[in-house]
């Protein structure tokens, strides 16, 4: 029978590392949109926030640990999929500190050809608001306004989305305002206190060599 044990030179296999990790972001991301949606269903509306709240806590703290073991998730660690799902749980699980260490590592994934643009145009925006600074992509929309936060430099601001792979504003406030017309969502109390144009966060090709646009500036 041959040997299986590795010398000190060789690097492990990740693979099954890599598919555990996959599957419970999937796992982690159904059962955050479950819950939220749940949620949605519940009042009165004081009532809706607390299992969901509770989930998302639980799930930054294991996104913290993922983290903390193995770096930011990227497309081919765990998948474009997962990896944007990794994403989704990051921006709504309240953790300004948390956020702002994980969107240094995304920039620096985004410039090492792991990780699309767009990845940190969302992290870089969320922030940006919680920080009460101007968002550089206008992913953050008001709930209570259904227009974008304020957008440093918004003569430019498609031009900046075009770089990431993203439509121009907007549209993206034309879908985003017709959702929520046809869903009848509440306009305030949000179960997303910023929401952003999630079907943008999809599996995105990693741009190869690409710095993170905007990492210069404020947000």
């Amino acid at each position: 029978m041959t040997s299986t044990t590795r010398t000190p030179t060789e690097k492990p296999d990740l693979s099954c590392l890599n598919e555990r990790l996959q599957q419970r972001l999937m796992e982690m991301a159904a059962a955050e949109a479950a819950a939220r949606q749940h949620a949605l269903a519940l009042l009165p509306a004081g009532n809706r926030r607390a299992a969901l709240r509770k989930l998302q806590l639980r799930h930054t703290r294991e996104l913290e640990a993922i983290v903390a073991d193995h770096g930011w998730p990227t497309g081919p660690v765990v998948g474009e999929e997962s990896s944007a799902y990794c994403l989704q749980l990051l921006l709504v699980c309240g953790d300004l500190a948390f956020q702002i260490r994980c969107k240094a590592l995304i920039e620096r994934a985004v410039a090492a050809g792991e990780c699309h643009a767009v990845h940190y145009a969302f992290i870089s925006d969320r922030t940006a608001v919680a920080l009460g600074a101007r968002q550089q992509f206008g992913t953050q929309i008001d709930p209570v306004t259904t227009r974008p936060y304020p957008i440093e430099d918004s003569e430019s601001v498609d031009q900046r989305r075009r770089s990431v792979g993203l439509a121009p504003l907007v549209e993206v406030l034309e879908g985003y305002r017709a959702r929520r017309l046809q869903a009848d969502a509440p306009t305030r109390n949000d179960m997303d206190p910023k929401p952003l144009d999630r079907q943008a966060i999809a599996p995105h090709r990693p741009v190869v060599g690409r710095t993170a646009p905007g990492s210069g500036a404020r947000g």
